[in-house]
């Protein structure tokens, strides 16, 4: 089962390259628990968001903000339910031309096939000075 739940979401990271949001949409069950790191004042994509439309709030926050110009899936682990993904990703803060790289590890919880919850770990401090840049 743990190799089917990799394969869910190697299919959804590739869905996300193509720019495909409905077919990132289609791995996660309705009522998707996701936790993005970072303080939501500053950063528009995250805290917690909610189901269907939460992820789209969730993705239009994202591209508002973020100018993603690497985004490397590293290495994929699938044990029982969950998927940890470790990867790297650099870019540029939109709204102030900062540039950011950090590595990261995303910890998916899966139930039939979809993405129940995600919480996200990564340097959000690198974020944050992006935005903080003058």
């Amino acid at each position: 089962m743990s190799q089917d739940n990799v394969g869910v979401v190697k299919h959804m990271y590739a869905s996300f390259h193509r720019g495909d949001i409905d077919a990132v949409l289609a791995t996660f069950s309705d009522d998707i628990d996701w936790l993005q790191s970072g303080p939501p004042d500053t950063f528009p994509f995250a805290g917690p968001f909610h189901g269907r439309n939460g992820m789209l709030d969730y993705f239009k926050g994202l591209k508002e903000a973020l100018d993603i110009q690497e985004f490397v899936e590293v290495e994929f682990i699938g044990h029982e339910d969950r998927v940890i993904v470790f990867g790297t990703e650099k870019g540029v803060v939109k709204p102030t031309g900062g540039a950011y790289r950090y590595d990261w590890t995303h910890v998916f919880t899966m139930r039939d096939g979809k993405v129940v919850k995600y919480r996200d770990y990564y340097d959000t401090a690198a974020v944050l000075r992006a935005y903080q840049k003058a």
